[in-house]
C-alpha cells in the first residue's frame, strides 16, 4: 500500500467511525431512561422500529471498520499495512503496529461476536445465534473508544492529523434531542404556547410599553430581529428564570478578539459586568471566565470577583481543563456573552468569517459539559447560536456557517452588552428590585476596557464606543431598560 492509498483508506475508515458515532448518539438519545420512558411508550411502534434499524446500522458500520479483508479500509488492514511498510507512519514509534494490535486484541471477544452477527445478519442465517448472546452495551462502547483511539494513533503517526469526533456527531445529537422535545411538548403544549403568545400580543396592543426583548433589539443593524420568531416571545425572561432556578455560583464567560486590531473588543465584558453585579446582589458567587487574549479587559470590569483564564490548547486538553474546572468550582449556572463559538468546520470565525482560532481558547467545552447555560450574542457566530444554527444559516446578513455550540436558553440582541443588561432587567422584574447598573457605571466599564487595551469592534479603534455606537446612542438601551423595570415595579 502506497502513501496516497493509505491516506484514502484512513479517510474511508474515519467516515465509518463517524457513522458509528452518529448512530450511537441517536441510539443513546432514544434510550428509554426515566425521563423518556413515557414518551417512548406512547410512540412504541415507531421508536422500536427506529431503534432496531439504528442498531443494525451501527453494528454493520462497526463490522466494516474492523474488516480484515485487504480490499477494505478496516483497522486491522491498516495496521497490517503499517507492519509491512513502516514508512507509512514516519511520525510513529517503531513498535506502533504491535501497540495497535494489542489495543485491538483487548476487544477481540466483542469483535468476534460482531463479525459473527454481521455474517448471520447479512446472509448466513444457518450460523445460529451469536455465541454469548447479545453484544453488551458497555463492551460495544469500549470498542468505539478503541476504534477512535487506534484511528487517531494511525493518523497522527502518518501525517500528524487527528480527528475531533465530538463535532462530527453534534448535529445528530442535537436533532435527536429537538425531535424528542417537540414530541414531549405535544399538541396540548403547543396550543398553550400559541394562546400565551396571543394573550401577550393582545396585552401589548392594549399597553404599548415595549418589552425587554423589544428594547435590546432596537437599532438592529445585523438582522438579529429575524431570529425572534424562532425563540419564545419572552426569551429573556425565560433565561432569567433558568438562572434563578439555580442559585449558587455563576460562571460568566466573555471576551471576543478583534484580529485586525490585535485586541479584544468593548462588547462583552461590560455586559458581563452588568450580569455579574446583578447576580452578586442576589447572593451569587460570580466567577468570570476568559482567555489570555481578553484577560486584561475582563479584569478591568471584574471588581472583587475572580477572573479565570482558560488555557489555549487542543480539544482533548481543553475538555480535560473544563471537566476539572467544573468539578472544582461546581457552578450552578454558566452564562456566555459575546464569546466566539465553534462553527461547523471546527474553527472559530468572526462576523466576516475570518478564522480567529489562534486567538480563542476552546471554552465551548464548559457549555457542553454543564446542564444549565445561557448564551448571549448579536451576530450568529457566538456561543449559544447553535440553538438556531439552521435558521441563522439561511437568514440575510448572518453567517452561512454559524456557531454549533448550544445552550439551554438563548438571548439575541442588537449588541451583546444590551443582551446582558436585558438579562439583568428581567432578573429585576422577577425579584422586584432594580438590579440594573447606572448609565455612569455602564460608561465606566466601557472606558475601563479601552484603558485595558480593548477596541471598538467595528472600526478597531481604541475609543469608548461599542459596535459602532457612540456612548450617546449606546446608552439609550440601558435608559429604556430602567424605564421598563421602574414601570413594572410600579
Amino acid at each position: 500500500m502506497d502513501v496516497a492509498t493509505f491516506r484514502q483508506a484512513l479517510d474511508r475508515n474515519r467516515l465509518e467511525i463517524i457513522l458509528i458515532l452518529t448512530y450511537h448518539r441517536i441510539w443513546l438519545g432514544t434510550w428509554p431512561d426515566e425521563a423518556r420512558v413515557r414518551l417512548l411508550n406512547r410512540y412504541a411502534s415507531f421508536f422500536q422500529a427506529i431503534r432496531n434499524a439504528i442498531v443494525d446500522g451501527m453494528l454493520l458500520a462497526a463490522a466494516r471498520a474492523l474488516d480484515r479483508d485487504r480490499r477494505t479500509a478496516g483497522l486491522p488492514v491498516l495496521v497490517a499495512a503499517v507492519r509491512d511498510s513502516p514508512d507509512l507512519v514516519p511520525h510513529g514509534e517503531a513498535d506502533l503496529a504491535d501497540t495497535l494490535d494489542s489495543k485491538l486484541s483487548e476487544t477481540e471477544r466483542t469483535v468476534e461476536a460482531l463479525r459473527r452477527w454481521r455474517n448471520q445478519r447479512v446472509a448466513h442465517y444457518d450460523l445460529g445465534e451469536v455465541e454469548g448472546g447479545h453484544i453488551r452495551r458497555d463492551s460495544f462502547e469500549e470498542l468505539i473508544e478503541t476504534l477512535q483511539a487506534v484511528h487517531n494513533d494511525l493518523s497522527t503517526a502518518h501525517d500528524r492529523s487527528v480527528s475531533s469526533w465530538v463535532f462530527a456527531t453534534r448535529e445528530a445529537e442535537r436533532h435527536t434531542k429537538s425531535l424528542l422535545e417537540e414530541l414531549r411538548m405535544g399538541a396540548e403544549e403547543h396550543r398553550r404556547r400559541i394562546e400565551s403568545e396571543l394573550q401577550r400580543e393582545i396585552a401589548q396592543m392594549e399597553n404599548p410599553m415595549p418589552t425587554i426583548e423589544d428594547i435590546i433589539l432596537q437599532k438592529d443593524g445585523r438582522n438579529m430581529t429575524a431570529l425572534r420568531p424562532h425563540l419564545p416571545g419572552n426569551f429573556v425572561t425565560e433565561a432569567a428564570e433558568l438562572v434563578l432556578e439555580h442559585p449558587g455560583k455563576a460562571f460568566i464567560i466573555s471576551g471576543f478578539y478583534i484580529i485586525t486590531a490585535d485586541a479584544p473588543e468593548t462588547d462583552g465584558p461590560p455586559g458581563a459586568a452588568g450580569i455579574g453585579e446583578a447576580l452578586a446582589q442576589l447572593g451569587y458567587e460570580v466567577v468570570y471566565i476568559t482567555d489570555r487574549w481578553s484577560g486584561d479587559a475582563m479584569r478591568s470590569i471584574a471588581g472583587s470577583h475572580r477572573v479565570v483564564e482558560f488555557p489555549m490548547g487542543d480539544h482533548r486538553a481543553s475538555a480535560e481543563f473544563a471537566h476539572n474546572l467544573l468539578a472544582e468550582e461546581s457552578p450552578s449556572v454558566v452564562i456566555s456573552i459575546e464569546r466566539a463559538g465553534l462553527v461547523g468546520d471546527g474553527t472559530y470565525r468572526n462576523f466576516r468569517q475570518v478564522d480567529i482560532s489562534a486567538y480563542n481558547a476552546r471554552i465551548d467545552h464548559l457549555l457542553d459539559m454543564h446542564p444549565y447555560s445561557v448564551g448571549i450574542g448579536d451576530g450568529g457566530n457566538e456561543i449559544g447560536m447553535g440553538n438556531l444554527r439552521d435558521v441563522i444559516a439561511v437568514t440575510d446578513q448572518l453567517p452561512d456557517d454559524p456557531c454549533v455550540t448550544t445552550v439551554t436558553k438563548l438571548i439575541v440582541a442588537s449588541t451583546s452588552n444590551w443582551g446582558g443588561y436585558g438579562l439583568a432587567a428581567a432578573l429585576s422584574v422577577i425579584k422586584r428590585r432594580n438590579l440594573l447598573p447606572s448609565v455612569e457605571a455602564e460608561n465606566g466599564w466601557v472606558q475601563a476596557t479601552v484603558d485595558a487595551g480593548a477596541v471598538e469592534g467595528m472600526s478597531g479603534r481604541a475609543v469608548p464606543e461599542v459596535d459602532g455606537f457612540t456612548l450617546a446612542d449606546y446608552n439609550s438601551c440601558l435608559a429604556d431598560l430602567h424605564a421598563h423595570v421602574n414601570a413594572a415595579l410600579g
